[in-house]
């Protein structure tokens, strides 16, 4: 029985002439017959406000040279977006961490946050929870388009790990466990 397969070819440039059709008798030391040679440049390349971690950009025409005096193709560079030691970014959104006492949380103070754009004075309101997040508007990442994102406050309560006295008594009289509910039991 005979078998389905045929016969196939494959094609590949010649190795002496690399599919020019010409064969370099001198080659220079340069590149040694291959027409081009790999040397290192600066390029100054401006880069859009916004760009995202992975983001790609395109250069034109700066990428490897083309074949039998073709134009260049493209240079894509991918963007790798360094964190900051205080700002993490969700989107175009730039969030922190403040801090607040116990205290505070509950009846309300006034923080300030630091921002890309400096140091603004927030109000955390009375029962404020841990790890809600206040919101300053438009002060996140600017867009290439002209958006931009908020910066959102992060609040961690600071619960004290030792209490006086005197502090251990008001929290268990707020909590109802003072000495007049424990008569009471």
């Amino acid at each position: 029985m005979a078998s389905g397969l045929g016969g196939f070819s494959m094609e590949q440039p010649c190795p002496q002439c690399f599919g020019r059709g010409k064969i370099v008798r001198k080659p220079c030391a340069a590149c040694g017959g291959a027409g081009s040679v790999e040397t290192a440049s600066d390029v100054d390349v401006r880069v859009p406000p916004g760009v995202e971690d992975g983001q790609k950009l395109r250069l034109s025409g700066m990428g490897e040279p083309g074949t039998s005096g073709g134009p260049a193709g493209d240079l894509i560079l991918e963007l790798k977006v360094q964190s900051h030691p205080k700002f993490r970014r969700e989107g175009l959104n730039v969030v922190s961490r403040v801090s607040v006492e116990m205290a505070d949380a509950a009846l309300g103070t006034t923080v300030d946050v630091e921002t890309m754009d400096g140091v603004v004075s927030v109000t955390v309101p009375p029962g404020t929870q841990p790890g809600q997040k206040l919101r300053l508007r438009e002060r996140g990442v600017k867009a290439a388009d002209g958006r931009r994102g908020d910066h959102l406050a992060e609040v961690h309560v600071q619960i004290p790990k030792e209490l006086s006295a005197e502090q251990r008594e008001l929290l268990e009289r707020f909590a109802g466990r003072g000495a007049k509910s424990r008569s009471r039991q």
